[in-house]
């Protein structure tokens, strides 16, 4: 088990990680299906030159429909735990106002979760994998 500590910001809980050794203030997320990060958490990453391009895909947000880049973050540091190649979708400044990114299910997923509000902890165990049936 871990305790991660949140931060609350108005009703979003927010969360420390690290990509590519920058620094990110992510919003927790469990509606998003992908991470997303901002562009200028992009850039501050070597945008293109050092984050592979998978394509550009339709992205429903709270504030509507956007076209967005989906890139592979090589390595993605959140709550002691290092996850290698987490696809992320860019999205424009004005989409994640304050933050960093979204921190979406591709990576909570990953772990059985709880949010502690009256603590101001996300609890996480990593999830075992599913023996084989034979």
């Amino acid at each position: 088990e871990v305790y991660v500590p949140l931060r609350r910001y108005g009703d979003q809980y927010r969360v420390d990680a690290i990509t590519l050794d920058e620094d990110a203030d992510m919003i927790l997320d469990t509606g998003a299906t992908i991470s997303a990060i901002s562009y200028s958490l992009f850039r501050r990453m070597g945008g293109y030159r050092t984050l592979p391009f998978v394509g550009n895909f339709q992205v429903y947000t709270a504030s509507g429909s956007i076209e967005a880049a989906l890139v592979k973050i090589p390595l993605f540091k959140f709550a002691g735990y290092e996850i290698s190649n987490v696809s992320a979708i860019v999205l424009p400044e004005d989409a994640l106002p304050e933050s960093d990114g979204l921190l979406g299910m591709n990576i909570l997923g990953k772990f059985d979760f709880s949010i502690l509000p009256q603590e101001n902890q996300l609890l996480l165990q990593e999830r075992k994998k599913p023996l084989n049936a034979d």
